[in-house]
């Protein structure tokens, strides 16, 4: 990737047609089993290489330009949420911040069981 190109990434939406959820493990996470299907509609991921260390951002865009209601309320800190915390985890790895600005543009709600928290779990701005 160069450093004027970014690479965007669709995370669509999903829809649960089966869930199982088992009993929480010793780590307090549940074992699932699911059968869902995705959507059209979603979220956006975009990677942008910098050349001074990591950022992260979110972006909240309403589904209709006259919708005065706000996308839902969450309120998990960002250290909770699934895309930051796979950058933390990717930078670990490799042992050294990595020069790329991160933007995550919500179109999901969160809370409306389309898997919209699932990349998202912090409150909203």
């Amino acid at each position: 990737m160069s450093q004027d190109h970014a690479l965007q990434l669709h995370c669509p939406a999903k829809v649960n047609l089966a869930l199982s959820v088992g009993k929480p493990l010793s780590n307090g996470m549940h074992p699932i089993a699911s059968l869902m299907c995705a959507l059209t509609f979603g979220d956006d991921l975009t990677l942008k290489k910098t050349t001074n260390g990591s950022h992260f951002d979110m972006q909240f865009i309403k589904l209709f330009k006259n919708d005065d209601q706000p996308m839902g309320t969450v309120d998990w800190p960002l250290e909770k949420d699934l895309a930051f915390r796979a950058l933390n985890a990717l930078q670990n790895h490799v042992g050294k911040s990595l020069d790329v600005n991160v933007t995550l543009s919500k179109r999901i709600p969160a809370g409306a069981g389309l898997a919209g928290g699932s990349a998202m779990q912090r409150g909203y701005s």
